[in-house]
């Protein structure tokens, strides 16, 4: 509904009644069922970029207090697909390959399922970013979130194209501008 509302709506213009036929598509149901029905781990939520502070050549994270559990592949997704800098397709299957072997090495391997997952929360962050950009640009009057959208689009429409059951949805954003 944030997304729908405060990028479609607020951002793009996008009719309500269209915001609300995208919204209720049952796909995004499915996926939204699904994804709360697997297991969690305790995630940052807003692991990107901007959250990242590298002090005395150690990284740390700041920005936590929305960390609750989720699924592992949330945060991943938060940092390989954060619109605030532009990461190719080949950075960004060298940084997946990293990530596999780092938890291959912890003794904690991806399952079958994982590319599959990673794009589903890459999905939700993304249509999460795009909201509250509409939100803090539009209504909290915070115009610097605005230049942020039309990469977050780029990603979501690719991500959108490789998942079953959502042509409506990656049709309708083929067309956005």
């Amino acid at each position: 509904k944030y997304f729908f509302e405060n990028c479609l709506g607020r951002c793009f213009k996008v009719a309500e009644s269209k915001g609300k036929e995208l919204a209720a598509l049952p796909a995004l149901r499915e996926i939204a069922k699904h994804l709360a029905s697997l297991p969690r781990v305790l995630v940052h939520r807003d692991f990107q970029s901007q959250n990242i502070i590298i002090q005395n050549g150690q990284a740390n994270l700041i920005d936590f207090q929305g960390m609750r559990p989720g699924l592992a592949e949330y945060d991943l997704a938060s940092l390989l697909y954060d619109p605030y800098v532009d990461i190719t397709g080949a950075e960004r299957a060298e940084l997946i390959r990293y990530y596999r072997e780092g938890r291959g090495k912890s003794g904690v391997t991806c399952d079958e399922d994982f590319d599959s997952k990673l794009r589903l929360c890459a999905m939700q962050r993304l249509m999460q970013a795009l909201g509250a950009y509409g939100f803090l640009g539009l209504v909290k009057g915070h115009k610097s979130f605005l230049q942020y959208i039309p990469r977050a689009v780029r990603s979501l429409r690719v991500i959108v194209a490789k998942i079953d059951n959502l042509k409506p949805l990656a049709s309708f954003l083929e067309e956005l501008r």
